[in-house]
């Protein structure tokens, strides 16, 4: 696993020490390690980073979402989900 230098400002440094001093997490690195895995996984949609083009991985990716906890879903079209299912069209 790469290792990557990095600099944190004194009050963002007593933040994550206050965590390891609440027993949130044993160390600096592991708190780091938790805190920015978490918000990758917000910033990011599973698989996102991924560019498989084959059926087989886009039927995983949907399934994989629908199956999220919270996991929302809105169209931008003006047409009425039965109108856009009607089509029989693919959409991704």
């Amino acid at each position: 696993m790469p290792t990557i230098p990095l600099r944190i400002d004194d009050v963002d440094l007593k933040k994550i020490d206050n965590l390891i001093k609440k027993g949130r997490y044993k160390n600096r690195s592991q708190a780091i390690k938790k805190l920015l895995l978490d918000k990758l996984q917000q910033e990011t949609l599973p698989f996102e980073w991924q560019e498989d083009s084959d059926e087989e991985s886009r039927i995983k990716i949907v399934n994989k979402l629908i199956s999220m906890e919270n996991f929302s879903f809105s169209s931008n079209s003006t047409k009425s989900s039965e109108d856009l299912i009607g089509e029989e069209r693919e959409r991704y």
